[in-house]
């Protein structure tokens, strides 16, 4: 059986800036110690013949397409845009910050 102490739990606890009553403490020693003594209980389940499979789904084929190279070049109407934007900057439309609200 795998035990663990409130002074563990308490550590824990305090590692994940959290606060807990002694009757909590108690209550997730017992849990937590459960827990690990599952875990345990999985270890000794011989998986020697069980062949490890990552992707059950390895035959299939990406029938996706390759990706294109992106144009950086402007697009032919790109002129008339910027010319209809309210403010524009070095090529782009200038909106109003979304982050700061200063700005």
């Amino acid at each position: 059986m795998s035990k663990i102490t409130k002074i563990e739990v308490t550590n824990i606890a305090n590692l994940a800036r959290i606060d807990l009553t002694d009757k909590e403490k108690e209550k997730m020693a017992k849990e937590l110690g459960s827990v690990l003594e599952y875990i345990d209980q999985l270890q000794e389940v011989d998986t020697s013949k069980v062949q490890a499979d990552i992707n059950p789904h390895h035959e299939l084929i990406n029938i996706l397409r390759e990706d294109d190279k992106l144009s950086h070049e402007p697009a032919e109407n790109t002129d008339k845009l910027l010319k209809e934007a309210p403010e524009t900057k070095d090529g782009f439309i200038k909106v109003k910050s979304v982050f700061n609200k200063d700005k």
